[in-house]
């Protein structure tokens, strides 16, 4: 899916209520959400360009990650400052303790947190 056009049909109200969503781990939401505006999953903010996998990256919302990989967020997906949803977690001490799932460089950049 190319994010560029998908979201240019998506509202700002819509968007705001998806990344609010995300960043609350509000599963229920963000599934009514996507499904009447399909457009938002991989849809980013005007200004840092944080799409809502970057947000529940953030903010470790597990079930909201869950739910956005389940989706098919692209996790490739960089913003205005080339940061994908694995940097905003490790910038914002948001990994799980373990670490081990995202190998050992980011399991190092957890430990300074």
């Amino acid at each position: 899916m190319d994010s560029s056009n998908a979201s240019a049909k998506v509202s700002v109200k819509e968007l705001r209520e998806w990344m609010d969503s995300a960043k609350a781990n509000n599963v229920d939401a963000m599934r009514t959400l996507l499904a009447a505006q399909p457009g938002l999953l991989n849809a980013a903010q005007s200004g840092i360009g944080n799409t809502a996998l970057h947000w529940a990256a953030a903010r470790s919302s597990v079930q909201a990650l869950q739910f956005l990989l389940q989706s098919k967020a692209s996790t490739d997906v960089v913003n205005s400052s080339g940061s994908t949803a694995l940097h905003s977690a490790v910038a914002n001490c948001a990994l799980p303790a373990h670490g081990t799932r995202y190998g050992p460089t980011a399991q190092a950049a957890a430990s300074d947190c």
